[in-house]
């Protein structure tokens, strides 16, 4: 079921899917559609009055998150089968990045679009060269925060639409750090 709220908190339009249980929405910078991923692996296009557009198998496994390129032409997906992948919005796919040891947990693109950033389960977040197609970093968690401490200006390479990028770990050992660190905010 999507539903789509007002900011007073009343439900402005609601819809099932009929593609099972969802685990990402994202809306098209339009502001008329709004994309659908699952644990089915399908992505689906919706317009504003619940109307389906499209849809495609994007990934063996669960669609974990989804992200449109800023001109809403292109959108990013992550799964649990361990890849990113980019499409046209009519479901045709541009590439696919590959290296994660496990299931990706978030995609999204940076701020100039060059760069699609990554979070796994295996602790790490990985940066994408879109055009090259080149694994720019691949760096544990630590070295991440600890970079970017003493290198605030790259934080403006990255910075994702809502002006942050989060990490997370499990760290049973050190339970006074946090799961979750924000690494950038404005």
């Amino acid at each position: 079921m999507v539903c789509l709220w007002g900011l007073s908190g009343n439900v402005l339009t609601q819809w099932n899917t009929n593609r099972g249980e969802l685990k990402s929405i994202s809306f098209h910078p339009d502001g008329q559609r709004v994309a659908t991923a699952g644990i089915n692996g399908i992505v689906c296009l919706w317009d504003l009055s619940g109307h389906h557009l499209v849809e495609w198998n994007a990934h063996q496994g669960e669609v974990t998150s989804i992200s449109f390129s800023s001109d809403g032409q292109i959108i990013a997906t992550a799964g649990t089968d361990g890849t990113a992948k980019l499409w046209t919005i009519s479901g045709q796919l541009l590439t696919e990045f590959k290296g994660h040891q496990g299931a990706i947990r978030s995609v999204s693109f940076s701020e100039s679009e060059k760069l699609l950033v990554t979070a796994g389960d295996d602790a790490t977040v990985r940066l994408w060269q879109v055009e090259g197609l080149e694994e720019l970093l691949a760096r544990g968690y630590d070295w991440l925060k600890d970079y970017f401490v003493t290198h605030p200006e790259a934080l403006k390479t990255l910075k994702n639409k809502s002006n942050s990028i989060a990490a997370e770990s499990n760290r049973p050992n050190f339970p006074s750090l946090p799961t979750t660190l924000v690494v950038c905010q404005p």
